[in-house]
């Protein structure tokens, strides 16, 4: 679940990400759509279930057997110490982020290093049956489409090699480069498909370095990429393994990096080989077509697919995102769009990187661009080799790839820094096409203009390291393994532009999560990955239009280092909200994004003109571009209708301060097509308010309110409407509802001489006071040693000792007591982790929430991982006027993005915190992480913020009592369990720690869920009407409490029903026991057979939909099976079983399932003696 509630304050950019667009899951078909229909069948790469072997296809997902020749999966995932059920390898689900993956991990022959079989984990390789699911015997003749998105992992868990015949060497490390696969034993690999009838052909992701043994220096392949069978002929043949047919049939790229393709196959007509394959990649519209020649290896008799590493000799690992199959050979639906009637008026393709010299004009790439302008500096090299005159760092070239030629452009930053002076730096690298000269006229994006590209950002291939601006202190840096996107600048200015002549700009560029408008990597990141473009700011031609100084950023979220496809159109906002209209298609879609654009000045021709590259200076980017496109007029793609949708009189404008909350939110809505009612909704703060609108009209016009804000709130959001076709409308808001006369403290008037302050003090009365008195330690507590006595507009001066610095801010939240002195208003700066500052002040308001107005910028942990600044509020509990004093914490501000914003005081789960302030209360602020500047705290009445959805902490499971980590949880919370107990005492807790056990069996012996303060009180749940809550022992059972801190109650489901509460909450949080209670001793155990099958814990409420959805997607349970009764009836043996019934001719096996067998099951004592067992 995705939490609604962590809307950032006062960052529009990120409040549109975080608000409008779900987050892309890792096992959605990123680059290719699925077919008409869907696929037949796909595994999602989230389930990595293990089943026994005789137990048929019932692991991974319960559709997979690992029963086959071809396996020695123990069922173990990778890592850990090795022994007896972990053996070296194994398979196992990765998270990241929101994405799930499977890997598998085969490392050689385990058996040569002492690790024998059964479950030796030398060959780990399952198979789907497609004869089960309905398929033809000749499915592959038939024709049938594969789908799949892998690569060869190069980090996470990923255990040492253990090389066939190799164990003289001992073990080796994983190779840096990855350990991939080649085809073997006719026809197996990473991914098979195999047709009852015979014939197989694998596909499997190859480096350089593999073997067909574990001879490292045998039979080398010296090939990174994909390889399927080689081609031998038009009749299946054993010999289509690496080496040796008569050719390779392999399509050359890092299979390091996540690749998806999509292929189709189908018997060879011409009788060249068996099989026609084509091999489509990564979203493209070309493809590559071999003549294959299938293969006769076979490890179950029907049609199946199949996956893993399946050959003893060799080692491999792989990462599976997704799976799947489709009955027919169909080619992907094009994620491009078909041209336009009468085609494009130009169209760059991608193909030619011809360097004209400056003063050559129009000349350059296919001989229609110019880099002789303000924002290049391309001195005409391409990427890679040895920096020099006529090499700087990045560049410019065509790249060809799975045979499509790309224009790479790739600007590291400012190499002047690194000693690579102008002219030709490379420290822009931006080219313009003359639109002018094409005919077009000068007000052409009011007129209407249509542009087409297919663009990604690099992570691979060819990329210099980068040189970031101003940053020579810390060398050159490498390049992004998440690529290295663009924001707009200068005015308009990005990677694909159009300008007209008449004035206005708009740019749209890929954007990563990483990038910045400068070279700082830690200064207003940008905390977003998309497309994003000119910033909204008006109905006016605005400069303000660059990342981060518009009133909202116009962005589409999406993976930007996969190639997309875009279709937009630009014309005229008639209804002058903004200057333009843009509508924005995607990859194939007919249904557009539509947002009100405002143009910037950034103009580098006098023409009109079209641009791309990377523009500015302080930036560093790379960009892959396939073709870029223009037609005049606005022309829908094929296949839309183009709806003018509009939102008007929208209020409160974007920005408003101190919004009347009973105004509410009200906007019109009218479109030239219908609009449903239900089409309509006002997302604030991550909640969608669609249930609480007044809406009026038609289905072409409607009048549009929402009543139900709070005062004291900063509100993120926007105004979304979808058409009938699809379409989508949005417009920002931004505005907050606090009272002007809310009181404020600033950040500057810290405590004084040792525990002084003025309560109420006016502009300018803490300009001289603390001077005098050295009151480090007890006032506030700095760092540096030496006050910044350069600064000389700092607003406190020490006479004596050292002090914080301060710095002015100029006003910057527009309040009125600064409006005649800007200046005067004041931050505290240049502050580092560890610092504090002490504010006391009399109270009177009670319950209250607390602000801060600062500038929170991304921070850098130990130079890799980006983390968010943050301050601690604490209340001094002691003596505030002497050394040493205790405090209690409040909170935590928590900020990132780079700019001044409204700052919540929040608790750990990210919730709005409520604190109690009544007379004198001296509170203190503590850096944490980072360094933002402060400027000053607000004190405002309490409201109740709505509860967002809740949001997952950590999740895990267990076979035994232990101490696991349930994540920092602070209010509300979820816990949920799902276990099956063996009962071993007179209490038995689900889980607990040295204070506090949830009980499944309430001491003693009561029967009855309960919870158990230690030293304090044995609680009981009490039932609600027509359930209860008496102990489950012995049988699977899914339990979820509830815990509601502002009501003090929890309550417990049991099976997905409500089923009782109790007038408490759950304190549990950080390191807990589950299957028993007490850290330390051995308290409330469940008893031995027990398994805890899944744990999770939620900050916030699970609602009882989400209970019963928990409930319902919980995992499978096989219950160890038993015969509970042998009976003699007319003649026959009945045996009463639970599991799997199991026979053999001896009492010492081997024992196989009873096919088609259920319970009670009937058989004949013909034979001499048959033996049974259930499992």
């Amino acid at each position: 679940m995705e939490s609604k509630m962590k809307a950032k304050y006062g960052l529009h950019w990120l409040a549109a990400c975080i608000l409008t667009v779900p987050t892309v899951s890792m096992t959605a078909q990123l680059s290719f759509s699925p077919p008409d229909g869907g696929w037949n069948y796909i595994y999602e790469g989230d389930q990595a279930d293990y089943a026994p072997d005789g137990e048929g296809f019932a692991s991974l997902d319960g559709t997979w057997s690992h029963d086959n020749g071809s396996d020695q999966w123990d069922g173990s995932a990778i890592g850990g110490d090795f022994g007896d059920g972990n053996r070296p390898g194994g398979a196992m689900i990765i998270t990241e982020g929101s994405a799930s993956y499977l890997r598998i991990q085969d490392t050689g022959d385990p058996r040569d290093y002492g690790y024998g079989d059964p479950g030796s984990n030398r060959k780990v390789y399952l198979g789907h049956d497609l004869t089960a699911d309905g398929v033809a015997d000749t499915i592959m003749d038939d024709g049938v489409t594969l789908i799949f998105r892998a690569r060869v992992p190069t980090s996470g868990p990923l255990d040492v090699l253990h090389p066939n015949g190799q164990q003289a060497n001992g073990t080796q490390p994983y190779p840096e480069g990855g350990d991939g696969y080649v085809t073997s034993d006719g026809g197996k690999g990473n991914f098979v498909i195999k047709q009852s009838s015979g014939g197989a052909i694998a596909f499997s992701l190859t480096t350089a370095t593999d073997t067909p043994n574990g001879n490292p220096n045998d039979n080398v392949t010296n090939f990174s990429g994909l390889s399927f069978n080689e081609f031998n002929g038009n009749a299946i043949s054993g010999d289509v393994n690496f080496g040796q047919g008569d050719g390779a049939n392999v399509i050359p790229f890092d299979p390091t990096v996540w690749h998806e393709f999509w292929i189709t196959i189908k018997k060879d007509e011409k009788n060249n080989g068996t099989h026609v394959v084509k091999v489509w990649m990564d979203g493209s519209d070309a493809f590559s077509q071999f003549d294959a020649t299938a293969g006769p290896g076979s490890d179950f008799g029907s049609s199946y697919l199949a996956m893993g590493a399946t050959a003893t000799p060799q080692n491999a690992a792989l990462d599976i995102d997704f799976f799947g199959m489709k009955v027919g050979a169909v080619e992907p639906t094009p994620r491009s769009y078909q041209d336009p009637d009468g085609g494009w008026d130009y169209g760059y393709e991608g193909d030619l990187a011809a360097y004209a010299e400056d003063g050559e004009g129009f000349a350059s790439l296919d001989g229609t661009w110019s880099h002789d302008n303000g924002s290049d500096q391309w001195d005409g090299s391409a990427i890679g080799g040895e920096f020099g005159d006529g090499n700087r760092p990045g560049g410019a070239m065509i790249i060809e790839e799975a045979n499509v030629n790309y224009l790479r452009i790739q600007d590291t930053g400012d190499p002047r820094d690194y000693g690579y002076g102008d002219p030709g730096s490379n420290r822009k690298v931006y080219l313009g096409h003359d639109l002018t000269a094409d005919g077009y006229s000068d007000t052409i994006m009011d007129d209407g203009v249509t542009l087409n590209f297919r663009a990604r950002v690099p992570s691979d291939g060819p990329l210099d390291v980068l040189h970031p601006n101003g940053q020579q202190a810390n060398g050159t840096q490498p390049y992004p393994a998440g690529g290295d996107g663009y924001v707009t600048s200068d005015g308009g200015k990005g990677n694909f532009v159009i300008k007209q002549a008449a004035g206005g700009a708009i740019a749209f560029s890929l954007t990563t999560a990483t990038d910045t408008p400068n070279g700082n990597p830690n200064d207003n990141v940008t905390n977003f990955s998309g497309l994003s473009f000119n910033e909204f700011n008006g109905n006016a031609i605005s400069g303000d239009v660059n990342f981060g100084q518009g009133e909202g950023a116009n962005v589409i979220p999406f993976d930007p280092t996969v190639w997309h496809n875009f279709w937009i159109t630009v014309e005229k906002d008639t209804a002058e909200v903004g200057t333009h209209v843009v509508r924005i298609y995607m990859d194939g879609s007919t249904a557009p994004t539509t947002f009100k654009a405002t143009a910037g000045p950034g103009s580098d021709f006098g023409s009109s003109y079209l641009a791309m590259g990377a523009t500015a200076t302080p930036q560093n980017a790379a960009l892959d571009i396939d073709y870029f496109r223009v037609k005049a007029g606005v022309h829908a793609p094929n296949g839309a209708t183009i709806v003018n949708t509009d939102i008007l009189d929208l209020k409160p404008a974007l920005g408003a301060k101190s919004v009347d909350p009973s105004q509410g939110v009200t906007f019109r809505v009218t479109s030239d097509g219908a609009i449903p009612k239900e089409n309509i909704s006002v997302v604030l703060n991550g909640l969608d308010y669609s249930s609480e609108l007044s809406i009026e009209g038609d289905e072409s016009a409607w009048n549009v309110s929402l009543l139900s804000l709070s005062a004291n709130m900063v509100y993120e959001g926007e105004v979304l409407i979808r058409s009938v076709q699809g379409g989508l409308t949005s417009q920002l808001l931004s505005f907050e509802t606090f009272s002007s006369d809310s009181f404020t403290f600033e950040a500057e008037d810290w405590n004084y001489d040792r525990g002084d302050y003025i309560n109420n003090p006016d502009v300018g009365d803490y300009f001289d006071l603390g001077g005098s008195v050295d009151s480090e330690g007890i006032d506030f507590h700095e760092l540096s040693d030496d006050f910044d006595f350069a600064n000389e507009t700092a607003w406190r001066f020490p006479l004596v000792g050292n002090m914080p610095n301060t710095e002015s801010n100029g006003n910057e939240a527009d309040r009125s007591r600064y409006a005649d002195d800007p200046d005067a208003d004041y931050s505290v700066t240049d502050t580092e982790v560890g610092e504090w500052l002490n504010y006391t002040r009399n109270y009177t308001i009670g319950d209250a929430n607390i602000w801060l107005r600062g500038r929170f910028n991304e921070t850098s942990f130990d130079g890799t991982d980006l983390g968010t600044d943050t301050v601690q509020l604490d209340r001094v509990t002691s003596d505030a006027a002497v050394e040493n004093q205790t405090t209690e914490s409040l909170g935590v501000f928590k900020g990132s993005g780079g700019g001044y914003a409204w700052i919540p005081l929040t608790d750990s789960n990210g919730n709005i915190k409520k604190v109690t302030l009544n007379g004198e209360v001296t509170l203190r602020a503590t850096i944490l992480a980072g360094d933002p500047d402060l400027n000053f705290f607000m004190v405002t009445e309490a409201v109740e913020v709505p509860a967002g959805p809740a949001v997952l902490v950590a999740e895990g499971s267990a076979t035994e009592p232990g101490v696991v980590d349930f994540g920092s949880l602070d209010g509300d919370a979820s816990y949920m369990f799902y276990f099956t107990a063996i009962k071993a005492g007179a209490s038995t807790a689900i889980a607990g720690d040295n204070a506090f056990a949830i009980k499944l069996d309430q001491w003693n012996e009561q029967g009855l869920f309960g919870t158990t303060q230690f030293g304090v009180a044995d609680n009981l749940f009490s039932a609600v009407d027509g359930q209860s809550v008496a102990s489950v022992f012995d049988t699977p059972v899914h339990v979820v409490i509830v815990s509601d801190s502002a009501t003090g109650e929890s309550h417990l489901y049991i099976n997905g029903v409500l089923s009782g509460h109790w007038a408490g909450s759950i304190p549990l949080s950080g390191q807990v026991k589950v299957m028993g209670a007490r850290l330390e001793q051995a308290t409330d155990h469940m008893g031995g057979g027990s398994a805890m099958h899944a744990w999770a814990t939620y900050a916030g409420q699970l609602t009882a939909a989400e209970v019963a959805s928990l409930y319902e997607s919980r995992p499978e349970v096989v219950q160890a099976g038993a015969i509970s009764s042998v009976a003699l009836s007319g003649g026959n043996v009945v045996i009463e079983y639970t599991g799997t019934l199991k026979s053999a001719s001896s009492v010492s096996g081997p024992y196989s399932a009873v096919a088609g067998a259920s319970s009670p099951y009937s058989v004949s004592p013909t034979k001499a003696a048959e033996f049974y067992i259930a499992e």
